[in-house]
């Protein structure tokens, strides 16, 4: 789980976050969440984040493809859920991401 500010900055993110993406918070936390991400999730996800701040949708959930260090790939099941501040204005996004069956170990 990872808790992203409305520009989609990670703030903070759990154990779990950091063991996917095998970096540490150092390296992750103030980046874009896409910076954890392969390429090709953005095109998929910028619709789905777009419609979380514009008040289009709560929640969304959606497979793409995520960096594992610098240099691997995994394929994850992402779930974004939106958090409304004062006003319904979207205050940052909590993200799931759960590592596909066929990838949940990391490799060594």
């Amino acid at each position: 789980m990872a808790s992203l500010d409305p520009g989609l900055r990670i703030e903070a993110a759990n154990a779990d976050f950091f063991r996917h993406v095998a970096r540490p918070s150092t390296e992750v936390c103030g980046r874009s969440i896409y910076d954890v991400l392969h390429p090709s999730a953005r095109t998929v996800l910028s619709q789905h984040f777009s419609h979380l701040s514009t008040g289009h949708g709560s929640r969304f959930v959606e497979r793409v493809v995520a960096m594992r260090g610098h240099d691997r790939v995994f394929s994850a099941e992402i779930t974004g859920i939106a958090v409304k501040g004062e006003g319904d204005d979207l205050s940052g996004v909590v993200v799931l991401a759960t590592a596909c069956a066929c990838c949940s170990s990391t490799p060594t």
